[in-house]
């Protein structure tokens, strides 16, 4: 099979994912997410021309009018296991929306869905084997061992995106997690055979 980008292991691809599937379980009223969204809020750091336009396709794509929107950074990636496959790897994620409630419950619905080590880990293990390939593309080539969660700071500060022009209230967390990648997805998908083959 020929090579592809998109076939490598990205393990903050699956945490996003993971995420945004639990977000959809939740009220719109409480989260700023409905239930059959489809356009994933959350993204790298952007331009501020770029920011405009993705919170713009968001308004679009939920018929929300302020839509939650989550950044996400890498911090470090680093290696404290003697076998070799084993990494860690730290996310930064910023949550942002105008009413501090959406961003609070947003926070505590990451916090208690990530923070519980190894049993966060099984959860998107299994998660992640029940959807690729289905709603989800992109290879199961990456297994988690544990996941924490930390507060990034405690500050609660309005702060304006002046991209398009609205207060938000942020919070940050940073995500911690331990994780192997392979050459082979981890579960084959019987419907289809290609999720059979090695993704070298």
């Amino acid at each position: 099979m020929s090579k592809s980008v998109s076939n490598l292991p990205d393990p903050a691809y699956w945490l996003r994912q993971f995420i945004f599937n639990e977000l959809k379980k939740y009220p719109s009223d409480e989260v700023a997410v409905v239930s059959n969204q489809t356009f994933v809020p959350i993204s790298p750091s952007l331009s501020q021309a770029a920011e405009a336009d993705f919170y713009e396709s968001l308004v679009q794509s939920t018929g929300l009018e302020q839509p939650l929107w989550i950044q996400y950074d890498k911090l470090m990636r680093f290696r404290t296991n003697p076998f070799y496959r084993i990494k860690k790897e730290q996310l930064i994620l910023t949550i942002n929306h105008p009413d501090i409630d959406i961003a609070d419950n947003v926070t505590t619905i990451i916090e208690q869905l990530l923070d519980r080590e190894d049993a966060a880990a099984q959860d998107l293990n299994k998660w992640a084997s029940e959807n690729f390939g289905f709603d989800i593309e992109k290879p199961h080539n990456v297994f988690f061992h544990k996941i924490r969660v930390f507060k990034a700071d405690e500050s609660r500060d309005l702060v304006e995106l002046n991209s398009v022009n609205l207060a938000f209230a942020r919070t940050r967390l940073i995500i911690e997690f331990d994780y192997h990648a392979s050459d082979r997805v981890y579960y084959a998908n019987t419907a289809n055979p290609e999720y059979d083959q090695e993704y070298k």
